[in-house]
């Protein structure tokens, strides 16, 4: 019963990073750096137009055909790379014309941060919190949650920490597309496409599959730890080109 209470703990908490914490962090970069609230609603459509209405329903639609199925089942390794690829060819490009169209006149640091923040956030809630708002609202019903019991507590807060590490993801990977069109140089975008890649890579996919899962969350570490240098990084870059942020 003691380990139930502890699950239910570590639910609630991963489902404020999702759900609450992005829009919180926002609010102090409004705040104290002049960021705007258009960035976080841009950074959030960005990856709602990337992925639940072009990439997932794509492999869905991909998923019927025979030739696609083969592929999967006989170059598992090759298949996964390219949906990592995919990954990263969507969201940046949604990215890269966000940023272009519709923030070209407030290409700032902070707005780079809260747009990431957006982007990362959405996929946050939509990937875990909204499933983790369920289980809970089930359990406060009295509604059986038959696996409960039987899952370790502290993986219900390695959801958590894990999108911790994904939305700082995000927001570095922001700060080379936002780079890339404020200086044209599309080259980042390209660098940004890779980050994403590497991060989705099939030894992330393979690792939890069999259940190494700290090997799994400390690759994705190593790239979280790259992130928020470049977002540091970026942030006297930037500062160069226009000032105090």
């Amino acid at each position: 019963m003691k380990a139930v209470g502890v699950s239910v703990l570590f639910m609630f908490i991963t489902a404020f990073i999702c759900i609450l914490a992005p829009t919180l962090l926002a609010a102090v970069m409004v705040k104290k750096y002049k960021a705007n609230w258009r960035a976080l609603f841009l950074g959030a459509a960005a990856f709602t137009v990337a992925q639940p209405l072009l990439r997932l329903p794509l492999l869905k639609w991909l998923g019927y055909k025979a030739w696609f199925v083969l592929f999967s089942q006989s170059n598992t390794l090759l298949f996964l790379a390219l949906l990592g690829l995919s990954a990263g060819i969507f969201e940046e490009l949604s990215r890269f014309i966000a940023l272009r169209f519709f923030l070209k006149k407030r290409l700032t640091w902070a707005n780079g941060v809260v747009f990431g923040l957006g982007h990362g956030g959405a996929e946050a809630l939509l990937l875990v919190g909204l499933n983790y708002v369920g289980l809970l609202y089930n359990f406060m019903s009295g509604r059986p949650i038959n696996f409960l019991g039987q899952t370790p507590p502290y993986l219900f807060l390695v959801a958590g920490l894990e999108r911790v590490m994904a939305i700082s993801a995000h927001i570095g990977m922001t700060m080379l597309v936002l780079y890339a069109v404020k200086t044209k140089k599309l080259r980042y975008l390209f660098y940004a496409i890779l980050f994403h890649a590497l991060i989705d890579s099939p030894v992330v996919v393979l690792l939890s599959q069999r259940g190494q899962v700290w090997a799994s969350e400390g690759y994705v570490a190593v790239f979280a730890a790259f992130a928020l240098w470049l977002t540091v990084r970026f942030r006297a870059i930037l500062a160069v080109k226009e000032g105090p942020v």
